[in-house]
């Protein structure tokens, strides 16, 4: 699990839902924010996905784990919510870290050593 500290309140959550810029990459949605404060994360499974809650708390916990190792450490002051639109079951771990380093590579851009 994340932090408390990068965790969503209600309040915050609904401020940043509505003022976010939605980057989609396949079965996933990102909704990114700009915070002068610190940074949150939260990640979003919707009941389309598996009328099962211990089904859905599952996937849930998988992506906030990878967002926790991969994402956490490499963001400053930015708001990131995590919509999962895809099949029951994530096949593996290793697919959402790679759509998350694409997240990153968006997010921050290297510039080109030619310029």
């Amino acid at each position: 699990m994340i932090p408390k500290r990068l965790r969503f309140t209600t309040r915050l959550f609904d401020k940043a839902f509505r003022r976010s810029q939605r980057i989609g990459m396949g079965m996933f949605s990102f909704l990114v924010s700009d915070d002068s404060r610190t940074s949150h994360m939260s990640v979003v499974v919707g009941k389309k996905i598996s009328k099962s809650a211990v089904t859905r708390n599952r996937l849930r916990r998988q992506m906030y784990e990878i967002l926790r190792t991969d994402l956490a450490p490499k963001i400053k002051n930015k708001n990131i919510i995590c919509l999962y639109k895809g099949p029951e079951k994530l096949q593996n771990g290793a697919e959402f870290k790679s759509v998350i380093q694409r997240l990153l590579q968006k997010l921050f851009p290297r510039k080109n050593s030619h310029e």
